[in-house]
């Protein structure tokens, strides 16, 4: 399972040319002799489209422009109200509103940047698209989620889920979905091969219901001290059912974990004696000295879970993955610059199933042809074959009887 980002069939605005847009489509909700009266009024913001309207405007003056902009929403949300204007187009500006001013007792004020949410609206032209910064890149637009098959007996794999969803959706959360819809068609999955970013409590308690074994390939989180053990150098066995289970330290100790005063919090107390002749203890053992009780492990039940994800990391999760990413880029490859050609996500999902059926169509394609092809090669070397035994046999049919040797049995060595 990997996902990707596709940018959605929008222009990429700032914070001005977005409040415009959203002016100018809300204006187009109200009446037609109201329309006029705005354009008359407020040619400067209407009569271009937003960039060219930005283009003129220095970034000294921008603030102000901003302000002023949410001043006319305001009022514009007021009278498509009275007026029973488009409901499409009271619930952008409403929303613009929302996510980009502060309204108090009819007075406007403008958020800092920070404060505005990724899932905030990127153009009125596509409302569901939202924002992500990934690996340094910002995005505008929805994630898609692909899963397939990697079982070494198939012949051929198979794109078996396709995922679409705001940019902003966890990879935990999708991988949920994914389970759930895998399920409800009846497709039984063992293992999940996934990068980092799906491990979770979400994708966790996802694996656990429909009874699939997480194999993540990295693991979000800073790793150990290089003083220190890891939590994968210890030996963990858990029952979730029971919440019970025991600890091995690097040095051979097996204990029973118990429960600590916290909440997720356990502990296990190790032999003072053995302890004191271990060359780990008091050095990158994490077991810690305690005066009045024997010296302790002090753990928390999450950095179990993903002490246990480390340790079933191997070479052959990474072997998957590098599968999965030439899957993506099969999927990603005929959209231009990563960007669909449609807007909104139902649309999206509808592109994104079309693409991943056509790669599924391909692999199919290229499996029977190669198989065809092998069947003719085979064919061609049997006949080959029979071409050449059949000239050795007429050959040798002619020369012993040339020879026409007396008393010799010519059909045994023919045959022969």
């Amino acid at each position: 399972m990997d996902s990707t980002q596709l940018l959605s069939n929008i222009a990429r605005l700032n914070r001005l040319e977005l409040v415009i847009a959203v002016l100018q489509k809300g204006v187009s909700g109200l009446p037609k002799s109201q329309q006029q009266a705005w354009q008359e009024a407020e040619e400067q913001y209407l009569s271009k489209q937003p960039q060219n309207v930005c283009y003129r405007i220095r970034a000294a003056d921008t603030e102000g422009h901003l302000l002023r902009v949410g001043e006319l929403l305001l009022a514009l949300w007021e009278e498509l109200r009275e007026c029973n204007g488009d409901e499409h187009a009271i619930a952008l500006v409403e929303r613009i509103l929302i996510e980009q001013y502060e309204i108090k007792d009819n007075q406007v004020t403008l958020k800092a940047e920070e404060e505005i949410a990724t899932s905030s609206m990127q153009s009125p032209h596509d409302p569901e698209a939202t924002y992500r910064e990934k690996n340094g890149e910002s995005y505008q637009g929805y994630v898609i989620n692909l899963s397939e098959t990697c079982d070494p007996d198939n012949r051929v794999q198979m794109i078996t889920s396709v995922q679409t969803a705001s940019n902003n959706t966890d990879d935990g959360q999708l991988l949920a979905d994914t389970l759930n819809d895998l399920d409800e068609r009846g497709i039984a999955i063992e293992e999940a091969t996934v990068d980092g970013g799906y491990n979770g409590d979400t994708a966790e308690e996802a694996c656990d219901k429909h009874s699939v074994t997480l194999r993540p390939t990295t693991l979000r989180g800073r790793p150990s001290a290089p003083d220190q053990f890891g939590w994968e150098a210890y030996t963990w066995v858990w029952d979730k059912a029971t919440q019970s289970g025991t600890v091995t330290c690097p040095g051979g100790q097996t204990k029973s974990l118990q429960r600590g005063s916290k909440e997720n919090r356990l502990l296990a107390r190790f032999d003072r004696q053995i302890c004191a002749n271990c060359p780990f203890y008091k050095q990158k053992c994490r077991v810690e000295e305690l005066k009045k009780k024997p010296p302790t492990l002090y753990v928390n039940q999450r950095s179990i879970q993903v002490a246990l994800l480390r340790q079933g990391m191997s070479a052959e999760n990474y072997a998957i993955r590098a599968n999965t990413e030439s899957t993506v880029h099969a999927f990603k490859h005929p959209f231009s610059g990563g960007k669909l050609p449609v807007r909104g996500l139902i649309r999206s999902h509808m592109v994104a199933c079309g693409s991943a059926l056509m790669v599924n169509l391909m692999r199919l394609h290229n499996y029977l042809s190669q198989k065809e092809e092998k069947s003719i090669e085979d064919s061609c070397v049997s006949l080959q074959i029979y071409l050449f035994w059949h000239s050795v046999t007429t050959f040798l049919s002619r020369f012993l009887r040339r020879r026409a040797i007396i008393g010799c049995d010519y059909s045994a060595v023919i045959s022969i």
